[in-house]
């Protein structure tokens, strides 16, 4: 099947087509993006939250995450105390949190 199209575009197709075209603008891009960042890590510190939790009513002072965490909840828990460690073997990222 050939889909290359030769020559212009027939106004008629475009009339029909931009009416369906829902590209949001950068700004609406930008500000849903945004959104989602602040979400995916307000999930991301509550998994974590549950990790050290476990460990600490397992008696350890530790906890592992197997992900490398975002670098700005790193800083966050830093500022609270921890030591945060980022590392990778084998091509799989892993996260020590120290207390």
């Amino acid at each position: 099947m050939n889909t290359k199209i030769k020559g212009p575009l027939p106004a008629k197709w475009w009339e029909k087509r931009k009416e369906k075209i829902m590209i949001p603008t950068a700004k609406e891009a930008r500000e849903r993006t945004n959104k989602w960042i602040a979400l995916k890590r307000q999930a991301e510190m509550e998994k974590i939250e549950k990790e050290i939790e476990r460990e600490i009513e397992n008696g350890h002072h530790i906890a592992y995450c197997t992900w490398r965490i975002d670098a700005e909840i790193k800083e966050k828990l830093e500022e609270l105390g921890y030591t945060v460690t980022l590392g990778s073997q084998y091509n799989e990222s892993w996260t020590s949190i120290e207390w």
